[in-house]
């Protein structure tokens, strides 16, 4: 069974390299790495064609953003299941991949979901936990602001197509309104895994100070409109999860 790992760049040589390291140190488990560069200047397209694997895909171009690149990755893979590793972020160990498709192979489910530790990367051997982010199996609950994080979530490649492309007119809110979308389907089978799959770095487009705060609030609104999910609760709810997730990192 072959996994596809989409992963978008922008300038940022330094994180991709250590994301490359996190996807080749997969064992187990035929990997295909698929790296969308939106034309960097840094020497992030020189690193990636030196050290990408001659089954990897590599597109540097242009783009419209974080979620028209996605889109461009996940129309460009290949494999039967797909997950996003951003090029900040690792895998919490070398087995990840392999556990998640061994879940695959054994169930008929088409989605399958984990747990995160938000952090800071110290160096590529040290990473400092701040949150941890742990979502549990969904009941439903997509009205108080349920969400699991987007990252320690792989899906089989038909998902794709039955729930359709990110929304690139929305700039922070995307991968929000694809996993509303995605949870309200009930036709879709879904298992959720009490297991880490996924170091996530702290930062990014969402959390970039005030305007970038009222950006996301604004697309928030528009998600949760679009979706007919209830507009204070789940707001609430949202801010709240938040908030447990520094709660359970003592614990």
């Amino acid at each position: 069974m072959k996994v596809s790992i989409v992963s978008v760049v922008y300038n940022n040589v330094k994180g991709i390299s250590g994301c490359i390291d996190s996807v080749h140190l997969q064992r187990d488990i035929e990997v295909e790495h698929v790296i969308i560069d939106g034309f960097s200047t840094d020497g992030t397209q020189e690193l990636v064609e030196n050290r990408r694997r001659e089954n990897d895909i590599f597109i540097s171009e242009p783009d419209r953003g974080i979620y028209d690149a996605l889109n461009k990755g996940f129309e460009s893979s290949t494999g039967e299941i797909i997950g996003i590793l951003h090029s900040d972020d690792r895998f919490h160990d070398d087995q990840v991949l392999h556990k998640i498709s061994q879940s695959f192979m054994q169930g008929s489910h088409s989605v399958i979901y984990g747990n995160a530790i938000l952090g800071n990367f110290q160096d590529e051997n040290r990473f400092i936990c701040r949150r941890v982010f742990k979502s549990g199996a969904y009941r439903g609950n997509l009205g108080w602001g349920w969400m699991p994080p987007h990252p320690a979530l792989f899906f089989r490649r038909d998902v794709w197509g039955k729930i359709g492309a990110f929304d690139t007119n929305l700039r922070i809110a995307s991968d929000y309104d694809w996993m509303v979308r995605l949870f309200s389907d009930n036709t879709v089978s879904k298992i959720y895994l009490d297991e880490i799959f996924t170091h996530m770095a702290l930062g990014g487009i969402s959390t970039g100070g005030a305007k970038s705060e009222m950006q996301k609030l604004f697309e928030d609104f528009v998600v949760i409109r679009r979706n007919n999910l209830p507009l204070v609760t789940t707001l609430l709810g949202k801010k709240l999860r938040k908030l447990f997730q520094f709660r359970m990192k003592g614990n």
